[in-house]
């Protein structure tokens, strides 16, 4: 399979992902690292608040329109699959022009009243025009990815990045509070890879003036348990900043974050490839069925997991020079959290790899049983690890949610891949 993937069109597209990953894994870490370097442990911690929630919104969105329509196109033709694409795009845009105005004057309302503090709500109107933007520019992202245009991607995003540094140095350098400002300059950077990515599609394939009226329905029904799921998962995964915001205080979660974007680059790095893989894998069960599915999928867990074991090697080594000159902090209990974060990661490559099945076999239902599961595991345990060994225990739960996470959905993927290969011999 090596041999036949070394110099291929697959292998040029997988590396215009890993690529773009770690263009974005690098915008990433630079604004966190602006943030950590210049404001305050209290307003980095509102930042990744409202970031972690902004993922929310966006991987929300990513699994109940995304997804299915990484799994629904491939089956269609050439022309209905544009029109999907199009008319999906089309009612994207109505639902959010006709939902911001509404979240905005509910905040407004609610400053006055309630009242809140400046700060505060500056950040909440940040946070809802950078929704209203990021939500967009992922489903055109997903778009791209789903005719294999990955290098298309690459040039959408270095827009993106480029506004995007430009905005949070500015954001950070000339603004108090930045979080409220560096968050804007998100929507800022949205606008405007949106904006390349609307060109971009419109060149090939196209846009459509077409509608499909029962396009919306169909991605619906099948995206209802994914977006589920997309919940309890970033629940899990995410859910910790607020409950050790909590438990603790947002300091304490600025510094469980910082040790975090030292992983930030293999975060990142999955995320890409999984993008490309969701459309090409289901490419692969529909023309070569099962059995090359996993073989091919395993490949690919192996190749991810030695980029993440080189990097977190190198990582491990360069760990003090890196927090005390890089991020210029004090972080208690730092090999510890940095120790925790690189198992999450390693845990999550394979289980994100086992889920590309169960999500091409449509098994969004099961997924998000498994998924709510963990969360509350991971949760409880966070809460209770907190009590016993500060914030290191915050990403403790976060290792035993993933674990149980991965163990359910392997068992999922067994029986899935069981049931597959009896029908083939059938």
């Amino acid at each position: 399979m090596i041999r036949a993937l070394a110099g291929s069109r697959m292998l040029r597209l997988f590396s215009s992902a890993v690529i773009d990953q770690a263009m974005l894994s690098a915008t990433n870490f630079i604004v966190g690292l602006l943030l950590i370097r210049n404001a305050s442990d209290q307003d980095y911690g509102h930042y990744v608040l409202a970031f972690s929630t902004l993922l929310l919104v966006t991987s929300f969105q990513g699994s109940l329109i995304g997804g299915p329509l990484a799994v629904l196109a491939p089956k269609r033709d050439a022309e209905a699959k544009r029109v999907m694409v199009a008319s999906l795009h089309r009612r994207l845009r109505q639902f959010s022009n006709r939902l911001t105005p509404v979240v905005l004057a509910l905040l407004a309302v609610a400053t006055v009243a309630v009242p809140l503090n400046w700060e505060y709500a500056l950040l909440g109107a940040a946070f809802v025009i950078t929704t209203h933007t990021a939500i967009e520019r992922e489903y055109l992202r997903s778009s791209l990815m789903l005719y294999s245009r990955p290098q298309a991607v690459l040039a959408v995003d270095a827009v993106y990045s480029a506004v995007l540094l430009v905005g949070a140095f500015a954001a950070v350098l000339l603004v108090k509070p930045a979080a409220p400002a560096t968050i804007g300059a998100i929507a800022l950077a949205s606008v405007a890879g949106s904006w390349a990515a609307r060109r971009s599609f419109g060149r090939s394939p196209g846009w459509a003036s077409e509608d499909a009226p029962t396009a919306l329905k169909e991605i619906l029904v099948l995206g209802y348990w994914a977006a589920v799921g997309s919940v309890i998962y970033w629940i899990c995964n995410y859910g910790y900043n607020y409950v050790t915001a909590m438990k603790l205080d947002v300091a304490t979660v600025a510094a469980i974050a910082a040790t975090r974007l030292l992983l930030m680059p293999v975060n990142l790095l999955t995320a890409g490839v999984k993008s490309l893989l969701m459309p090409t894998a289901a490419t692969w069960y529909n023309e070569l069925g099962m059995r090359e599915l996993v073989r091919r999928m395993l490949f690919f867990t192996f190749g991810l997991l030695v980029l993440m074991g080189l990097y977190d090697g190198l990582l491990w080594v360069l760990r003090d020079w890196v927090i005390d000159v890089v991020l210029k902090k004090n972080i208690a209990d730092r090999d510890a959290l940095i120790g925790l974060w690189i198992l999450v990661f390693f845990i999550a490559v394979v289980r994100d790899q086992l889920q590309t099945v169960l999500l091409i076999r449509e098994r969004f239902k099961s997924l998000a049983w498994v998924a709510a599961g963990s969360a509350v595991f991971s949760l409880s345990f966070s809460w209770w690890a907190m009590d016993h060994y500060g914030m290191v225990g915050a990403v403790m739960g976060l290792v035993a949610g993933e674990l149980l996470n991965l163990i359910g959905t392997a068992v999922l993927t067994v029986r899935q891949v069981r049931a597959d290969l009896a029908a083939e011999r059938a």
